[in-house]
């Protein structure tokens, strides 16, 4: 028992406490990106879900439209309607998809952008010129 107490209380001083520190602030930041990167994914996933949903709804009414279409006149016209329906949707897919990487890539950025200090850019304060580097 004494042996591993004394093997505690020699740990810490193996290391700088400055060094310690910053390591602390490093791991702190990069958890904390993380955390934001793990926050995002269920509420993605959810947005695109609900997106899916839409597109089963859209094709379940299409058929019970056509299922109604009394002549090739009123399925034309059934078909034409869905048809604008889906484009927009699948330009609406599009932009999300831009959207949802945007914000994949903001958040991935920040985790492989955290200074040796432990600051994530963002919150580092003014930046600073690395002219002459």
């Amino acid at each position: 028992m004494d042996r591993n107490s004394a093997t505690h209380s020699a740990i810490p001083t193996l290391f700088p406490p400055e060094l310690t520190g910053l390591a602390r602030k490093r791991l702190d930041a990069v958890f904390a990106t993380q955390s934001k990167l793990v926050d995002t994914l269920p509420a993605l996933s959810r947005e695109w879900m609900s997106l899916a949903v839409a597109e089963q709804d859209l094709t379940a009414d299409l058929l019970s439209k056509l299922n109604a279409a009394r002549s090739i006149s009123e399925s034309s016209a059934v078909y034409q309607e869905w048809l604008n329906r889906r484009m927009e949707m699948f330009a609406e897919k599009g932009r999300k998809l831009l959207a949802d990487t945007q914000k994949l890539m903001e958040v991935s950025a920040q985790l492989f952008a955290v200074d040796v200090a432990g600051r994530n850019p963002d919150s580092a304060g003014p930046a600073t010129s690395r002219e002459g580097h």
